[in-house]
C-alpha cells in the first residue's frame, strides 16, 4: 500500500512541476510577442497599457541611448585610428 503512496506522490509532483512549466512558456509567450502598435508594460507580474506620455518617454530614451552609442562608436573609432597611425609612425 506504501508503495502506491508513493508512486500517487510522485504523479502529483510530476503534474504540479509540468504546471508550473506550462505557465512560465505562457508567461515567456506573452512577453515575448507583444506587438509594437500595442505597447504595453509589465508591472508586478501583469501586463498594462502604457499612456501615450510615458510611450513617449519611454522612446526618448531609446532613441538618446541609440545617439549615445553611435557617439561611442565615433569617438572609440577615431582614437583607434589615431593610435594605429601613431604605431605606424613610430615603427616606420
Amino acid at each position: 500500500m506504501s508503495s502506491f503512496g508513493h508512486v500517487r506522490d510522485m504523479m502529483e509532483r510530476y503534474a504540479a512541476s509540468r504546471e508550473l512549466l506550462q505557465a512560465k512558456r505562457n508567461r515567456h509567450f506573452r512577453k515575448s510577442h507583444l506587438y509594437d502598435d500595442v505597447r504595453f508594460k509589465e508591472s508586478s507580474g501583469q501586463l498594462r497599457e502604457l499612456d501615450k506620455a510615458e510611450w513617449e518617454r519611454v522612446k526618448n530614451r531609446i532613441r538618446a541611448g541609440k545617439k549615445r552609442e553611435k557617439w561611442l562608436w565615433i569617438y572609440t573609432s577615431i582614437i583607434v585610428l589615431i593610435s594605429l597611425l601613431l604605431l605606424i609612425h613610430w615603427f616606420f
